[in-house]
């Protein structure tokens, strides 16, 4: 799956920068189960990337990000 090559990718680069990391692998909508696991692992800070989409896309379907935003209760910060 090439989704658990990514996640181990990213999981490596970040152990590596001595941080407390935990992956996990979801399908599903990316909002719903970004804020569902947030609330099951009690995470108190989200870090997202912010990827151009655009306006019209963005208008229609919404972005991850702004949804992560809008539904969760805990800190999100949007690395450009």
């Amino acid at each position: 799956r090439i989704g658990n090559k990514i996640l181990a990718e990213a999981k490596h680069t970040v152990k590596k920068q001595k941080l407390l990391v935990k992956a996990v692998l979801k399908e599903g909508d990316a909002v719903h189960e970004i804020v569902r696991t947030t609330k099951e692992e009690k995470i108190d800070l989200i870090v997202m990337g912010a990827r151009g989409v655009s306006r019209i896309k963005e208008l229609l379907l919404g972005s991850v990000s702004h949804g992560v935003c809008r539904k969760t209760t805990c800190s999100v910060m949007i690395v450009k």
